[in-house]
């Protein structure tokens, strides 16, 4: 497994969002992962990657979007919690039990017995 490292794309929008998100809690009212998670700069403040948390949380985000859309600020989580996303796939840390059937079901799909 690579080390955990974050990359300087996600270092700038984790900055960027800790310094512009003021904890107006608009965008949690209106989204139940952001409920769960908190703000988008709690989220920021507490990113590491070396803690497993770090790298399930991102993927519970729907990436509906409905965050950027509410904020005030113009922040966007939502392209945050996409990078952190990335980045724990880079390192082979993106991989969970919980996708063995769908990876199953597209290697099976791509099989030549289930083609015309």
């Amino acid at each position: 497994m690579k080390q955990p490292s974050i990359r300087r794309p996600l270092q700038e929008i984790i900055a960027h969002v800790s310094e512009t998100c003021k904890d107006c809690g608009l965008c949690r009212q209106e989204c139940d992962f952001l409920e769960k998670y908190g703000t988008p700069k709690e989220i920021a403040d507490c990113y590491d990657p070396k803690k497993k948390e770090g790298q399930v949380m991102p993927f519970e985000c729907s990436l509906c979007r409905l965050c950027d859309d509410v904020c005030p600020f113009g922040i966007n989580p939502s392209q945050m919690l996409l990078e952190i996303r990335r980045e724990s796939v880079e390192r082979d840390a993106g991989s969970f039990p919980e996708h063995t059937v769908l990876l199953d079901y597209e290697r099976r799909g791509m099989s030549k017995r289930f083609t015309w």
